[in-house]
């Protein structure tokens, strides 16, 4: 029967941090449950998800009465905790690479560059998204004063986020440290076919969502075989991997997958 003895992920689609998760529970071939929370239109911040997610963010992993956040802590809990190749290797040298490569990734000022390789509009955009969110938010803290810290934690966030879409780095300096990144992954290629070493692991996780997300926002040819050859051969085996597809991993945005959300957004500044 669904649901019974299935740790349940609760996700959205187009998340970055979901990916990641989607794509460790592929690569461990995890029999799990979806619950997709709608953050277009703020579900993640409806009491109930808040109750559970402290931060208020996409993923979440239900496992039993074990509630796990944030997408790197979720991906050592499935790779410490279910059978399959480990993607956190045992060996310390090896596992002190992947470490390194995986803190890269999550340093990788991925907010930075949207902001700073976006268009004008797309930013009037995200700020009047801001602005709709931080309302929102000071309404639930309101009727829900049990959960205030954890809705003026989120407030904090999005002014924070909104800031930076205000007086984003420059274009270039956004590409240029785009362009070292990828240097060293490329270089990394010399010696090993995957980024750590000979063999899969955490790293070749974290940096397959990462260029998956540069490749939606228009960076895909900076990691093309004419550029960075060994990076664009490591990037054909991941897509070639049968975990890719099935963590639905995305590349570009899917007008069609994202109507439903966006109608539904669209719906509720119409009526207020």
């Amino acid at each position: 029967m669904p649901g019974q003895n299935r740790p349940i992920l609760y996700h959205f689609p187009l998340s970055p941090y979901s990916m990641r998760v989607r794509l460790v529970l592929a690569e461990k071939d995890i029999d799990w449950e979806s619950r997709v929370v709608d953050i277009i239109n703020m579900e993640n911040y409806e009491p109930w998800y808040v109750s559970m997610c402290a931060h208020a963010e996409v993923p979440a992993f239900v496992r039993g009465d074990e509630v796990i956040v944030q997408s790197e802590q979720i991906t050592r809990h499935l790779d410490a905790s279910f059978p399959g190749q480990k993607l956190l290797p045992e060996d310390a040298s090896f596992r002190r690479d992947v470490e390194g490569w995986v803190e890269r990734a999550t340093r990788f000022p991925m907010e930075s560059l949207h902001a700073a390789l976006s268009s004008p509009r797309q930013l009037r955009m995200e700020s009047r998204l801001f602005g709709a969110r931080i309302k929102a938010l000071r309404g639930f803290a309101k009727r829900r004063p049990d959960l205030e810290s954890r809705y003026q934690a989120k407030i904090d966030d999005i002014e924070r986020k909104s800031a930076l879409a205000s007086s984003p780095m420059p274009r270039e300096e956004a590409l240029a440290l785009v362009g070292a990144e990828l240097d060293d992954l490329n270089n990394a290629f010399t010696s090993s076919e995957w980024i750590a070493g000979d063999a899969y692991s955490m790293a070749d996780v974290f940096w397959t969502v990462a260029l998956a997300r540069l490749s939606m926002i228009g960076e895909a040819d900076s990691f093309s075989a004419g550029h960075r050859p060994h990076l664009a051969s490591w990037w054909q085996r991941i897509r070639a991997r049968p975990s890719f597809e099935r963590a639905d991993i995305w590349l570009r945005m899917r007008p069609f997958s994202m109507a439903p959300y966006v109608f539904r957004l669209l719906r509720s500044w119409v009526t207020g």
